[in-house]
C-alpha cells in the first residue's frame, strides 16, 4: 500500500514537472515567435522605409536634374551659369552612382541582381565613355585614350548585353584612374575573340591563352557556386559568343603589389590621400562592385603587373556577350591585317589569340576601311602633341591599316619630314606617268593611287616654318597623288584660309571620328571635295527646341496632341509639362492617380454624350508615375484600363519610375502600361517611348 502511495506521488510530481516544462517551452516558443515576427515586422519597415526612401531620393535628384535642364534652356551658351549647371549635374550624378552602388551592393550580397540582355552598339559606348573623361582629363593636362588595338572590336560591335552596367565598370575603372592620375595619360584599350573561332588558323592559340582567361579559369574551378558556372558555361556554348577584353591603364601612383587583392574589397580605399588634389576619396565600392558586375557578366578582373619603371596602374578584365547581325557583318569588306613579328599586339597586350601572322576579318559598315594590302605608296604624318596618343595611332595605322606612318615629335622634323615625303611621291607619280604614257588617258584622269595625309595638333603651336613648309609642299604638288591635312582644332585656327580639301576636326582623335578620317582620306577626289568639319559627339543630348523659343513657322512634333500628366512631385510635375509644351502638346495635370481615373472617366463619358459616332479618346497620351498617394500608378492603369474596355479605345499610358529593375518593369506591363522612362526624362526620352508606341501599332 506504502508503494503504491509513494508510486502514485512519484507520478504526479512527475506529470507536474514536465507540464511545468512544457508549460516553460511554450512560453519560450511564444517569445520567440512574437520576437521573430517582430523582427520581420521591423525588417519588413526597413525595406519598405528603405524603398520610400531610394524612391524619395531618386525622385529629388530627377528634379534637379530637370531644374538644370531648365536653367540651360534659358542660359546663353556663353554665360558662366553653363560651367554652374555642368558642375551641378556632375554632383547630382556622383550622388545617383553612390546610390546605386550602395542598392547595388546589397542585392548582390542578397543573390537578387539581375542583368538585363539588350542590343547595343560597342564601339559607340566605348567612345562615349571615353570621351566624357577626355574633357575632364584635359583640364589638368591628362590624356584620355581608346585604343582599338587589333581593330577586332569593330568586327563584333553589335551585341547583345547589359549595356548600362558594362558602362558602369568601365566608369568606375575610368574614374578610378582619373582621381589617381595627375599627368601623362589614361588608357582604355579592348579586343575581342569569338569563342567559335577557327583556331587552326592561328598557331599562337593552340599554345597560349589569355592571362585574364586564366583568370576566369582559375576562380570557376575553385567557386562554390556551381550555377555560376552553368550560366557561364551556357553562354560560352552559344556560337555567337564573344570575349570581350579591357584594360584602364594609367600614369597615375599606382597600387602597391601587396594591395592588389584588397583594393576588390568593399569600403576599401588603398590610401585617401593619394588622390589628385580636388578629387574625392570615394566610399570604396567601385571596384568591389566591379568585380561582382564582371563576374556576372561570367569574366574575372584583376590588375596586371607593369615593368620595372612603369608608372600607374593597368587593370584588365574580360566578359562575354552575344554577337547580333553576324550574317550582316559577313557582308562587309574584309581586310586583310600584317602584323610586324616584333611589334605584333599579342606581345604587347599579353594576349595569346592574336597571331603575327596574316588573318582576315570584317568590319562594320559605319567603320570599314579597305585596305587590301599595304599601301607603300601611302603616308600618314603624325604631329601630336600627346606621345602617348601619338603611338597608338601609328601603331593602328602602321599595322592593322597597312599605311606608311611618319611620327614628328619636334618643329624642326616639320619640314624635313614633308621634303621627304614630297621627294618619295614625286618619283612615285613620275614613274606611275611614264607607265601610263602609251594610253590616251592621262594619269591624272585615271584612278588615284596613293595618298598623303598630315595630322596636325593645333596645340603644338603654329610656326611660320611649318606655314612655309606646308605651302612648299602644296606647291607643284603631283595631281595624281591626293593630299589631306587634318587640324586637330582649337580656338584661333583660322578655317576660312585652308584649302577646301582640308578637314577640321575636335579632338579626341579616335573612334568615330578617326574611322572618319581614315575614309575621308581615301575618297581621292582631286579637290572637288568641299572642306569637312567633324565635331565631338555631345555627351549629352537633349530635345532640339530654341532655348529662346520655337520657331512659330515650324511644326513641333506633339502639336495637337492632348497629354494627361500623373505626378505627386510638385518639381517633376513642372519639369515634365515643361518638356512636353516644348514639343507642342496641351498638357493637363494630376496629382495622383485617383484624379488621373476620374479626370478620364469624365473624358470618356463627355466623348460618349457626343454621340455614339466619336471614338477618339480624351487624351492622346498619359505620363504616369508609378508611386503616388492616395493611388499608385499600377492601380491606376488597371481602372483605366477597366473603363476603356466599355468605350472600345485604348489609351497609351508610359510610366514614370524611378527604378528600371526587372521586378519593377514586370509590373508595369502586368497593370497594362504600354512603356517606361526614368522620371530625368526629357523631350527626347518621352518622344523615343511615343514613336515606340506609334511604331508597334502599326
Amino acid at each position: 500500500m506504502v508503494a503504491l502511495a509513494i508510486s502514485i506521488v512519484t507520478f504526479v510530481i512527475l506529470t507536474i514537472r514536465a507540464a511545468r516544462r512544457e508549460m516553460y517551452l511554450c512560453a519560450a516558443l511564444i517569445k520567440q515567435m512574437e520576437a521573430t515576427q517582430q523582427a520581420e515586422r521591423i525588417s519588413m519597415n526597413k525595406t519598405t522605409a528603405s524603398a520610400r526612401a531610394n524612391h524619395d531620393v531618386r525622385a529629388s535628384l530627377a528634379g534637379i536634374s530637370g531644374l538644370i535642364w531648365m536653367c540651360r534652356l534659358q542660359a546663353s551658351p556663353e554665360s558662366k551659369l553653363v560651367k554652374y549647371l555642368d558642375r551641378m549635374e556632375s554632383c547630382k550624378n556622383d550622388l545617383l552612382d553612390m546610390l546605386n552602388s550602395i542598392l547595388d551592393q546589397n542585392k548582390i550580397e542578397e543573390g537578387k541582381k539581375q542583368l538585363r540582355e539588350e542590343e547595343f552598339d560597342m564601339e559607340e559606348l566605348l567612345e562615349h565613355v571615353v570621351n566624357i573623361y577626355y574633357t575632364n582629363g584635359a583640364m589638368k593636362n591628362v590624356d584620355v585614350i581608346l585604343d582599338p588595338c587589333d581593330g577586332s572590336v569593330t568586327w563584333f560591335s553589335r551585341v547583345k548585353g547589359d549595356r548600362i552596367e558594362l558602362q558602369r565598370i568601365l566608369n568606375n575603372l575610368l574614374q578610378n584612374a582619373d582621381k589617381f592620375t595627375s599627368e601623362g595619360h589614361i588608357t582604355l584599350r579592348v579586343w575581342a575573340r569569338k569563342l567559335g573561332f577557327d583556331q587552326s588558323s592561328n598557331p599562337v592559340t593552340n599554345t597560349s591563352i589569355t592571362s585574364i582567361g586564366c583568370m576566369s579559369c582559375l576562380r570557376l574551378h575553385n567557386d562554390e557556386s556551381s550555377a555560376e558556372v552553368r550560366v557561364l558555361n551556357t553562354i560560352q556554348e552559344d556560337p555567337n559568343c564573344v570575349e570581350f577584353t579591357f584594360e584602364v591603364d594609367d600614369t597615375g601612383k599606382g597600387i602597391p603589389k601587396e594591395n592588389h587583392k584588397s583594393v576588390f574589397e568593399n569600403y576599401v580605399q588603398v590610401n585617401d590621400q593619394t588622390c589628385v588634389h580636388g578629387s574625392q576619396a570615394g566610399t570604396g565600392l567601385g571596384l568591389g562592385i566591379s568585380q561582382s558586375l564582371v563576374r556576372l557578366m561570367g569574366g574575372e578582373i584583376g590588375i596586371v603587373d607593369k615593368g620595372i619603371g612603369e608608372k600607374g596602374t593597368c587593370f584588365r578584365f574580360n566578359i562575354f556577350l552575344l554577337a547580333c547581325d553576324q550574317t550582316q557583318a559577313h557582308k562587309h569588306q574584309t581586310i586583310r591585317v600584317d602584323y610586324a613579328r616584333e611589334d605584333d599586339l599579342e606581345s604587347q597586350l599579353g594576349g595569346g589569340y592574336i597571331s603575327s601572322d596574316s588573318y582576315y576579318h570584317s568590319v562594320a559598315s559605319d567603320n570599314s576601311i579597305t585596305s587590301h594590302q599595304k599601301r607603300e605608296n601611302s603616308s600618314v604624318i603624325l604631329f601630336i602633341k600627346e606621345e602617348e596618343r601619338s603611338r597608338v595611332l601609328r601603331r593602328f595605322m602602321k599595322d592593322i591599316i597597312g599605311l606608311k606612318v611618319h611620327v614628328v615629335n619636334r618643329h624642326e622634323q616639320f619640314s624635313q619630314t614633308l621634303k621627304k615625303v614630297k621627294k618619295k611621291i614625286i618619283n612615285f607619280a613620275s614613274y606611275n606617268s611614264s607607265s601610263s604614257e602609251t594610253s590616251k588617258d592621262s594619269a591624272v584622269d585615271g584612278p588615284l593611287s596613293a595618298f598623303i595625309s598630315i595630322i596636325i595638333d593645333t596645340g603644338v603651336g603654329l610656326t611660320r616654318e611649318m606655314s612655309r613648309a606646308m605651302a612648299e609642299l602644296r606647291k607643284d604638288f603631283p595631281k595624281n597623288v591626293s593630299l589631306r591635312v587634318v587640324w586637330l582644332n582649337k580656338p584661333g585656327l583660322d578655317e576660312d584660309k585652308l584649302p577646301s580639301t582640308d578637314i577640321v576636326m575636335e579632338k579626341p582623335l579616335h573612334g568615330s571620328r578617326l574611322y572618319h578620317i581614315l575614309k575621308f582620306t581615301q575618297e581621292i577626289k582631286d579637290g572637288t571635295t568641299s572642306r569637312i568639319k567633324i565635331q565631338q559627339s555631345p555627351v549629352r543630348q537633349d530635345v532640339s527646341v530654341d532655348a529662346k523659343g520655337a520657331d512659330s513657322s515650324k511644326k513641333l512634333p506633339l502639336t495637337g496632341k492632348k497629354i494627361l500628366v500623373v505626378e505627386d512631385n510638385a518639381t517633376l510635375l513642372m519639369v515634365c509639362r515643361t518638356a512636353v509644351s516644348k514639343l507642342g502638346a496641351t498638357t493637363y495635370a494630376c496629382k495622383n492617380g485617383r484624379e488621373a481615373v476620374d479626370k478620364v472617366c469624365e473624358g470618356l463619358s463627355n466623348r460618349r454624350d457626343i454621340g455614339p459616332s466619336t471614338s477618339s479618346p480624351p487624351f492622346d497620351y498619359i505620363l504616369m508615375d508609378c508611386e503616388m498617394p492616395e493611388m499608385n500608378g499600377f492601380e491606376a492603369t488597371k481602372r483605366i484600363r477597366k473603363e476603356e474596355t466599355r468605350y472600345g479605345i485604348r489609351i497609351p499610358i508610359i510610366a514614370f519610375t524611378a527604378h528600371t529593375e526587372k521586378e519593377e518593369t514586370d509590373k508595369i506591363f502586368q497593370a497594362g502600361m504600354d512603356y517606361y522612362i526614368p522620371k530625368e526624362s526629357k523631350g527626347n526620352e518621352i518622344l523615343k517611348a511615343i514613336d515606340y508606341i506609334e511604331h508597334r501599332r502599326v
